[in-house]
């Protein structure tokens, strides 16, 4: 059986677009893949040529074929646009202290986590909040259309690292004078599964911003179905996208 297909881009989070790099270790091998959610079929799915340009934030289904082998599993690569950074970035709240990733800088170097806790992204790459929120002032210089806000989260139920309870966003043209953009609730986990990461998207009309504040809310007391009930979660996020 083929092991899954791999993402050769080093650089996951882009701020224009991206060209597609795929990669299997097997000499011959076809790689399909889809861009709709539906998983890659051994025909009618786009075969991967190394000509595909991506624009959007992007969840890529790829699946490898080759004649007399047995085909592999199906796995999701995502890839980020995140084209308007800031110019300015003020942590406002505290960070867990087995969890200060590079502080501010964290949730724009473009760094991703991940859920392998053998991995250095894993240890040095998610900051971490629990018992407080998130709240992050940023500033752009001149004043700036934008129309979604994302948050990239890991989320590991058995460690009892949950996502936010909401989202915040406020805007406006100083810090003395934001109003709220808008507010997103999240649904919570409600069983245990294994480790994955989650992005969260606050979508709103366009407009010109000259600050934000954005607020993420960690889970203060955990469900009574989990072992560590009434107990606080920890809430990890790596990568803000904003658009």
């Amino acid at each position: 059986k083929l092991n899954p297909p791999r993402l050769k881009n080093r650089i996951r989070v882009f701020e224009d677009s991206i060209s597609l790099e795929l990669f299997h270790p097997v000499k011959g091998v076809n790689i399909r893949f889809t861009r709709d959610g539906l998983e890659p079929h051994s025909l009618l799915s786009p075969l991967f040529q190394g000509r595909t340009i991506l624009k959007q934030t992007s969840a890529i289904k790829v699946r490898a074929f080759k004649t007399g082998w047995l085909s592999s599993d199906v796995t999701t690569l995502n890839v980020y646009r995140s084209a308007l950074k800031p110019d300015t970035v003020i942590l406002l709240s505290r960070l867990n202290r087995v969890h200060p990733a590079n502080g501010a800088r964290t949730f724009f170097d473009h760094e991703l986590g991940s859920f392998n806790a053998n991995s250095p992204a894993w240890a040095n790459n998610w900051a971490g909040f629990i018992r407080n929120d998130m709240e992050l002032l940023l500033q752009y210089d001149d004043p700036t259309q934008i129309s979604s806000i994302s948050l990239n989260t890991l989320i590991e139920t058995e460690t009892s690292i949950f996502p936010p309870t909401s989202i915040e966003v406020w805007g406006g043209a100083s810090p003395a004078n934001l109003k709220l953009i808008t507010r997103q609730r999240i649904d919570l986990p409600s069983v245990y599964r294994k480790p994955y990461i989650q992005l969260f998207d606050c979508e709103f009309e366009s407009q010109e911003i000259s600050w934000l504040k954005i607020i993420a809310k960690p889970v203060m007391r955990l469900p009574a179905w989990h072992k560590n009930k009434n107990k606080p979660a920890l809430m990890l996020i790596d990568e803000i996208l904003i658009n």
